[in-house]
């Protein structure tokens, strides 16, 4: 809620952002009177620079799945190389 008449708010939009999709920044009173474009540029300015000092997403369930699933295939992958080469190493062995 905003009390008093007085706030002036900047509403800024960010289509290109994985994080943000609107921010609403509330000017102080006692700011300096600038035209709107340049408050406008500079809150702009200050979300991307927050945006930057967020670490990345973590890992969709969807990804965390497929990533347990390539893990697999390639340790059913290792335990088959093994038995390979043991099978040919008993071969030469016999021969």
């Amino acid at each position: 809620m905003i009390k008093g008449v007085n706030k002036r708010i900047v509403e800024v939009s960010f289509p290109e952002s994985v994080y943000f999709e609107k921010a609403v920044v509330f000017l102080r009173a006692e700011g300096l009177p600038r035209p709107d474009s340049s408050l406008e540029d500079e809150a702009r300015a200050q979300i991307i620079s927050l945006e930057n000092g967020i670490s990345p997403a973590p890992l969709s369930p969807a990804k965390i799945k497929a990533r347990i699933a390539a893990g697999r295939i390639i340790n059913w992958l290792f335990k088959l190389s093994v038995i390979i080469c043991g099978a040919a190493a008993l071969i030469l062995l016999f021969e």
